[in-house]
């Protein structure tokens, strides 16, 4: 008798089995692909104008970028030193198959945060988004970015808004360091 059960519960299992080995693994969206141009490790130089009667300053801003979920997602690690002040973000950009488009989301160590959606057309990337403030104001953003026809290096402007006024926030250019190659 307990044969008996041990062989119909084992028998039970394989029809589930069989299933779970007929599921494909899931594969990113041919869309993500689109990231691999941000890859790598970028120093970024320039100023930034933080409200619209900040004078500008200069910035050095350096980005690791690294696939992760199994090619999914794109993570940034930011270093942003700013007037001697460094802050830290972590960004994920990511394909979301519901509304078609690409998406960043980062966070700062500062309490800020963004989202953001990048339109791509040739080397040139467009970014649209919404900027929250450590002290929680909401500010929209645009920005432009431009590769190099070798990826290697952009230039990139970006303007902001808040309380009715805008103002370009952002001048840089940066360029990639050579990748590195495995033994």
């Amino acid at each position: 008798m307990r044969r008996t059960i041990l062989k119909l519960a084992f028998l039970s299992l394989i029809p589930a089995m069989v299933l779970m080995a007929q599921v494909p693994n899931p594969r990113p969206m041919p869309e993500i692909k689109a990231l691999d141009v941000w890859l790598g490790d970028w120093t970024f130089t320039g100023t930034v104008k933080d409200s619209p009667n900040d004078k500008e300053h200069p910035l050095t801003w350096r980005l690791h970028n690294h696939w992760i979920l199994s090619g999914f997602a794109v993570q940034a690690d930011h270093e942003w030193i700013e007037s001697g002040v460094t802050t830290k973000f972590l960004e994920v950009m990511y394909f979301d198959p519901a509304k078609k488009s690409l998406i960043s989301t980062g966070h700062g160590d500062d309490g800020s945060s963004w989202i953001s959606t990048l339109t791509v057309k040739g080397n040139t990337w467009f970014e649209r988004g919404v900027l929250t403030d450590p002290d929680g104001k909401t500010a929209p953003f645009s920005g432009v970015w431009t590769f190099s026809s070798d990826h290697l290096s952009m230039t990139a402007t970006q303007e902001r808004e808040q309380d009715g006024s805008k103002w370009t926030s952002l001048r840089i250019a940066g360029t990639k360091a050579p990748l590195k190659r495995q033994p």
